[in-house]
C-alpha cells in the first residue's frame, strides 16, 4: 500500500480540474512513470474505474492552485500552450501541469516549474464476457471478448473471500486468453481482468478487474479404485473409488483394458457417484484393468482431466455354469464353470449361507468337479477363485469381495427301495 497526500482528478466530461485534500490509501498494481511537479514525483492513478476521467496524484502539497495546460502538436511546455477549457477534450493530447501557489501576503499568484509532459489517455470499457477455457491441477485458462481501444489487459485471481491479487499482464488488445498458474488442485477462484489503455511512456488507465469466482482447477489422482461387486452369471461389475478431494469435479471417466493395459475394452463416465456399474461380457474370462480420473467441465462445454488413477488389476471369478445332481438317487453334484484365460487351476469354496463364511473345498485343475453335497433339501452355495493368472511380472488369484458371486444348489435325493 502506498500513502499520497494530495491528488488532482482531470475530468474530461466536465473538464474541471480538482484538488482531494485528504489522504487515500489504495495499492498500485503496476509501475509508472512519475510525473515531475518542480522536484516532487506526480503519479498516474489507475485506481479509479471511468472512462471519462484522467487521474493524477502528488505526494505533495500542489498549492492552493493548480493551472492544467494541454498541447495538441508537441509535449514542448512554452509553445502552443493552451489553457484548459469547457467543450476540450483531453484523451490523446499532450498535457502538462502548472502549479501556481498562492502567497496570503503579497495576495499575489506566482508560478512554479511546469511538470512534465504526459500523454492523456482514459480508460477502454470494462470486458463484457469471461469464461474458464481449460483447467489443471494448478492453473486455470480463462478468455474473454476483446474490448476497444485497449492496449492491453491486467489479470488477477483470488481465493474465495480473498482479495484479487495481480497475476500477469496481457499484452495487446487482441490477445485475449490468459493462464493463470500456481493454484491449489480442486480449488474454486476468482478471476477478474482490468483492460488498460497506455499513453506510450509507462502511464496506463484502467477499469477496476471484474469477472466470475467460480473458475476451478482439476482434481489430483483419483485414489481407492477397487472392484465393488460382480456377478459372472449376469456379466455385471461395480467399480468403486475414493473421492480424494474432488469435491469440485463434474464426473468421472472410467477406463478399462486387457491385462497389458494396451488394449481398450471399455470407457464410460460416471457424473452422479462414486462408483460405476456395467456390464461387459468380455471381462468375466479374462484378467483387466481399470483406472479412473475426475474432469471438470469447461464454459465452452469441454472436460479438462485430472490425473488417472493408479491402474488397479481385476481377475475375476470364474462363473458357475451349471451344477447338477449325478443321479436323483445320489448326494453327488457336478459343478461346471467358465474359463478364466491364463489361470493355473481353481479353487472352490462352499458355504450354507449366501453372505455367510465360505470354506475352501477343492482345488482342480480343469474348469468342473465332483463333490458329495449333504443334508437333503438345504441350499448350499458356491463360487470359484481362477489361481496364478500372470500379469506383467506378477501372479495374481481372482479379485477378494466383501460379497462373493454365489451360485446357490438344493440337493433333493430320492430313496430308492429294493
Amino acid at each position: 500500500m502506498k500513502k499520497f497526500s494530495k491528488k488532482v482528478s482531470l475530468l474530461l466530461a466536465a473538464f474541471a480540474v480538482c484538488v482531494m485534500a485528504a489522504c487515500i490509501s489504495m495499492p498500485v498494481k503496476a509501475a509508472a512513470a512519475p510525473l515531475q511537479l518542480s522536484n516532487d514525483p506526480v503519479i498516474w492513478d489507475k485506481e479509479f474505474p471511468t472512462t471519462n476521467y484522467i487521474f493524477l496524484e502528488s505526494k505533495v502539497d500542489l498549492g492552493q492552485s493548480i493551472e492544467l495546460k494541454y498541447s495538441t502538436s508537441d509535449p514542448n511546455v512554452n509553445s502552443g500552450s493552451n489553457v484548459l477549457a469547457a467543450g476540450v477534450s483531453l484523451n490523446g493530447k499532450w498535457i502538462y501541469i502548472v502549479n501556481q501557489r498562492f502567497s496570503p501576503a503579497q495576495k499575489v499568484y506566482f508560478k512554479y516549474q511546469n511538470s512534465d509532459v504526459f500523454v492523456g489517455v482514459t480508460a477502454p470499457s470494462a470486458i463484457t464476457s469471461l469464461s474458464q477455457t481449460n483447467a489443471t491441477v494448478n492453473s486455470v485458462t480463462v478468455s474473454w471478448s476483446p474490448v476497444s481501444g485497449a492496449d492491453g489487459y491486467y489479470v488477477y485471481a483470488a481465493a474465495p473471500g480473498g482479495n484479487l491479487t495481480l497475476k500477469g499482464t496481457v499484452a495487446g488488445g487482441a490477445n485475449t486468453s490468459y493462464t493463470v498458474g500456481a493454484l491449489g488442485q480442486n480449488s474454486v477462484y476468482a478471476v477478474g481482468i482490468a483492460p488498460y489503455k497506455s499513453n506510450g511512456t509507462g502511464i496506463n488507465q484502467y477499469w477496476s478487474p471484474s469477472g466470475k469466482t467460480t473458475f476451478r482447477t482439476t482434481a489430483g489422482k483419483i485414489s481407492g479404485v477397487k472392484l465393488a461387486a460382480s456377478s459372472g452369471s449376469y456379466k455385471k461389475y461395480q467399480i468403486a473409488w475414493s473421492e480424494n478431494g474432488a469435491t469440485y469435479a463434474d464426473g468421472f471417466e472410467i477406463m478399462i483394458t486387457d491385462k497389458s493395459g494396451k488394449k481398450k475394452l471399455a470407457t464410460a463416465t460416471e457424473e452422479r457417484y462414486l462408483s460405476y456399474v456395467f456390464t461387459n461380457a468380455k471381462l468375466r474370462t479374462q484378467a483387466w484393468k481399470v483406472k479412473v480420473r475426475a474432469y471438470t467441465k469447461m464454459d465452452n462445454g469441454t472436460k479438462a482431466y485430472g490425473a488417472w488413477s493408479s491402474e488397479k488389476v481385476i481377475v475375476p471369478n470364474a462363473y458357475i455354469k451349471k451344477i447338477k445332481q449325478t443321479s436323483r438317487y445320489s448326494n453327488t453334484i457336478k459343478i461346471t464353470w467358465g474359463k478364466v484365460s491364463g489361470a493355473k487351476n481353481y479353487t472352490l469354496y462352499r458355504s450354507t449361507k449366501q453372505n455367510g463364511k465360505y470354506k475352501k473345498v477343492k482345488t482342480v485343475k480343469g474348469t468342473s468337479c465332483t463333490l458329495t453335497q449333504s443334508a437333503n433339501g438345504k441350499w448350499y452355495y458356491y463360487y470359484v477363485k481362477a489361481n496364478g493368472v500372470k500379469v506383467g511380472k506378477k501372479k495374481y488369484n481372482s479379485t477378494s469381495l466383501k460379497k462373493q458371486d454365489w451360485y446357490g444348489f438344493k440337493l433333493t435325493k430320492v430313496t430308492r427301495y429294493y
